[in-house]
C-alpha cells in the first residue's frame, strides 16, 4: 500500500491528471473497478494518508508540496489544502488529455453509433490507431517513473466504447472473425467503419458446358463465353449490399466440361458488405435460380478457410465419352482398364495450357478405370484419379507429353468427346 501512496504521489507532484488518467497507471489494481473509480479512489487514499500525517504534526508534505499535489490533483486534495491553509486552489488541466477524455468518449460512442444504424450485422471488434499524443504522453510518464502497473489509452477506449455498443446495439464482440471493425483516430476525434469481407461456403454445379470459372474477356474486349460461375456468385451482391465479389475455388474444370455430383467447394468472398445479418437458406435460395449453374451455401466461414480449401487434397471421378477413328475393340477397353490400375501418370504441361502456365513435369496418380464400349468407335469411361491430373491427355496422350495414356497403351488415335466430373473426394 505503501509503494502505491508514493507512486501516486510522485505521479501527482509531477504532473496534472484526472481521475481517469491517473487510474490508467494503476489498471492492475483492484477488481471491478473503472479507471475513474480507480483514480478517484487513489487520489483519496493519498489525501487520507497526508491527512493523518498532519495530524501528527508531520512536516511531510510541506506546505509547498500540498499546494502542488492539490494543483494537479484537484478533489480532495484540493479541498484538503483549503482546509489547512484557508486558500483556494485554481485545479490545472490534466497532462494527458486536458480533461477532454469523457466528453471524447461520449462523442466517439456517439459517432459509432451512427455509423452501424447503416449496416445490418452480427459483430464488430474495435481498434484504436496506434501513436496519437494523448498515447505518448501517458506512455513517457510511465517510462519515466517506472511504471509497470498500467494501461494504455487504447485499450480502455476499446473497452468502454465496446461495451457501449453492445449495450446500445445489442452486438457482440468477435476477436476472430468480426462483421465490422470501428477503428478509432484519437488525433482525429474520428471513428471509421471498416467493413470485412462475408466468406461464403458452398459448392457450384455446372449442368451446361462452355461455362467459364470465371468472367472471360477477349482479345476484342468481348465476353468470351456467356456466363460464368462469377457471375451467378454476383448475384450475392444483391441480399448484402456489397461491391464486388471473388471466387476461391477448389481447382477449376475446363469450360467445355460440367461440374456434377455433389458439386466443387468454393468459397464466395464478397467485399464491403453492409448486410451480414440473414440467413444462409437466403443466400442459396438466390443462387440456385440459374437453370445451368447452382450454387449451394453451407455456411459462413473465416478468411483461413480461403487456403484451406485451395491447399486440400483431393481425388476426383470423371465419366469421359470417348472417340477412336481407328476403330475399338472389347480387347482394347480391358487394356485400357487393366493398366490404369493404381497407375503413376508422368505429364508435362499440355500444349493447350503452355501460353497461360508454365512448362513443368506432373506426376499424378490414377487408381481405377472402368470402361464401356458402345460401338465400333465410341466407349465410355469412369476414372477415378489424383486432383490435378490433365485428363483429356490421359485419353489422347498430348503427342507423347502424357506416358502412359489411353492412346499409347492401345496403339491407337483416341479423343474425349465429352467430359464430366462425376465427384469430387475430399480426403
Amino acid at each position: 500500500m505503501k509503494e502505491l501512496i508514493k507512486l501516486a504521489k510522485d505521479l501527482l507532484l509531477r504532473y496534472p491528471l484526472c481521475d481517469k488518467c491517473l487510474g490508467r497507471f494503476f489498471a492492475q489494481y483492484g477488481i471491478g473497478l473503472s479507471n475513474e473509480e480507480r483514480g478517484r479512489a487513489i487520489k483519496t487514499l493519498l489525501a487520507m494518508e497526508i491527512h493523518r500525517e498532519l495530524l501528527k504534526g508531520s512536516t511531510s508534505p510541506s506546505i509547498d508540496e500540498l499546494k502542488k499535489l492539490a494543483e494537479n490533483a484537484g478533489y480532495p486534495l484540493s479541498t484538503l489544502y483549503k482546509s489547512v491553509t484557508g486558500e483556494e486552489i485554481s485545479v490545472r488541466k490534466c497532462y494527458v488529455c486536458s480533461n477532454e477524455l469523457m466528453v471524447l468518449i461520449l462523442h466517439l460512442i456517439s459517432k459509432a453509433v451512427d455509423l452501424l444504424n447503416n449496416v445490418n450485422i452480427r459483430s464488430f471488434v474495435m481498434a484504436v490507431k496506434s501513436g496519437s499524443s494523448i498515447e505518448l504522453r501517458e506512455k513517457s510518464i510511465a517510462e519515466e517513473l517506472g511504471v509497470e502497473s498500467w494501461e494504455s489509452i487504447r485499450r480502455e477506449l476499446k473497452r468502454e466504447i465496446g461495451k457501449a455498443i453492445q449495450r446500445i446495439k445489442d452486438l457482440r464482440v468477435d476477436f476472430k472473425n468480426p462483421d465490422v471493425v470501428l477503428l478509432i483516430d484519437l488525433e482525429e476525434k474520428d471513428v471509421k467503419l471498416m467493413l470485412l469481407p462475408l466468406y461464403l461456403k458452398g459448392r457450384y454445379f455446372k449442368l451446361g458446358r462452355f461455362v467459364s470459372q470465371m468472367i472471360w474477356i477477349g482479345r476484342d474486349g468481348k465476353k468470351k463465353y456467356k456466363l460464368s460461375i462469377e457471375e451467378v456468385c454476383r448475384n450475392v451482391l444483391k441480399v448484402v449490399n456489397g461491391v464486388d465479389v471473388k471466387i476461391h475455388a477448389a481447382g477449376r474444370e475446363d469450360v467445355d466440361v460440367r461440374m456434377l455430383g455433389d458439386g466443387r467447394p468454393l468459397i464466395i468472398e464478397v467485399k464491403e458488405p453492409r448486410i451480414k445479418n440473414l440467413s444462409v437458406t437466403t443466400i442459396s435460395d438466390l443462387l440456385a435460380n440459374n437453370p445451368i449453374v447452382k450454387v449451394n451455401i453451407e455456411g459462413i466461414v473465416r478468411p483461413s478457410d480461403v487456403t484451406k480449401i485451395k491447399e486440400e487434397v483431393h481425388q476426383k471421378v470423371y465419366g469421359i465419352l470417348a472417340y477412336s477413328s481407328d476403330g475399338l475393340t472389347t480387347e482394347d477397353i480391358v487394356k485400357i482398364t487393366t493398366t490404369f490400375k493404381n497407375a503413376d501418370i508422368r505429364q508435362l504441361t499440355p500444349r493447350r495450357v503452355l501460353r497461360r502456365r508454365k512448362e513443368m513435369l506432373r506426376v499424378k496418380k490414377v487408381y481405377e478405370v472402368d470402361g464401356v464400349l458402345l460401338d465400333k468407335y465410341l466407349a465410355y469411361f469412369i476414372v477415378r484419379c489424383d486432383g490435378g491430373l490433365y485428363v483429356k491427355e490421359l485419353v489422347n496422350g498430348d503427342e507423347g507429353r502424357t506416358q502412359p495414356s489411353f492412346s499409347s497403351v492401345i496403339g491407337k488415335k483416341i479423343d474425349v468427346l465429352f467430359l464430366d466430373v462425376l465427384e469430387y473426394l475430399e480426403l
